[in-house]
């Protein structure tokens, strides 16, 4: 199943960060997940299990205080408010699809926090992604029926002829070559 793009950065990082697949719920907040919409792919795994040591370390001595006011890096160059409120509504719609695709379940928890406990599809796909060769092998089955390939066909096939004619020409005018 190959999903849209900010539902793939999603769920892999869901998926990285359950890695062992304990099946409990964690909480999210927003700051933690708008971080997610803007890196790449293979930043997405290291994030999680930083993440995942920030939070055990907070757990195991909770007087230290963590203040993460770092916001979501965006190409956007409008006002911070709606890149914000833009943000929100990308988390909470793409978290709300996947729960309806039966990947994971999702509820609000308060202001800006996120309950989230992955199922074993989710999870699963979430690896597969996180995985370069099989995220490769998941685009390809998905799209191998595309009409691109129609126009890659044609056009491979154009130029190998014209290679082809031209290797032959060039074979014949050449002087002690059969």
């Amino acid at each position: 199943m190959w999903l849209p793009k900010v539902e793939r950065k999603l769920l892999m990082f869901y998926a990285a960060y359950d890695s062992d697949f304990l099946s409990h719920e964690d909480t999210f907040s927003l700051n933690e997940l708008r971080k997610i919409l803007y890196q790449p792919p293979r930043e997405i795994k290291k994030y999680a299990n930083q993440l995942r040591k920030n939070k055990s370390k907070i757990i195991k001595n909770p007087n230290t205080n963590s203040t993460d006011n770092s916001k979501g890096k965006s190409n956007h160059n409008s006002d911070p408010a709606m890149i914000l409120l833009e943000d929100i509504i990308t988390i909470e719609s793409t978290n709300k699809r996947m729960q309806e695709r039966g990947l994971l379940k999702y509820r609000e928890c308060g202001p800006r926090y996120y309950t989230i406990k992955l199922k074993l599809t989710g999870w699963d796909l979430g690896n597969k992604y996180n995985c370069w060769p099989i995220r490769t092998g998941l685009w390809f089955a998905e799209y191998k029926y595309h009409w691109i390939w129609v126009i890659i066909s044609f056009l491979t096939g154009v130029i190998s002829t014209l290679l082809i004619n031209w290797v032959s020409t060039y074979l014949q005018r050449t002087p002690g070559v059969k």
